[in-house]
């Protein structure tokens, strides 16, 4: 299994909270079986009795990414998730 994924590197481009809610975006360069299968979610999380659980997500395929990752904002990251 270990050659068949491989996580090479986890990049976080934005990170708040604020009361009980926090969002975190970040991009993953993940390759399965020597295929790019990298990625950027949006990642929303409730506090619940103390602790951060995860509420859910948006995610945009790594092909539809600048290459430049350090040039993605919240904003721009969502006008990509948009649907067509």
């Amino acid at each position: 299994m270990r050659d068949r994924q491989r996580f090479m590197k986890l990049t976080i481009l934005h990170a708040s909270a604020s009361g009980d809610d926090g969002e975190v975006l970040f991009a993953a360069r993940i390759f399965e079986k020597g295929r790019d299968c990298s990625f950027a979610e949006l990642s929303t999380f409730t506090r619940e009795d103390g602790e951060w659980r995860y509420a859910s997500g948006i995610l945009v395929p790594g092909e539809d990414l600048p290459d430049d990752l350090s040039t993605l904002t919240r904003e721009g990251f969502l006008e990509l998730a948009r649907p067509a």
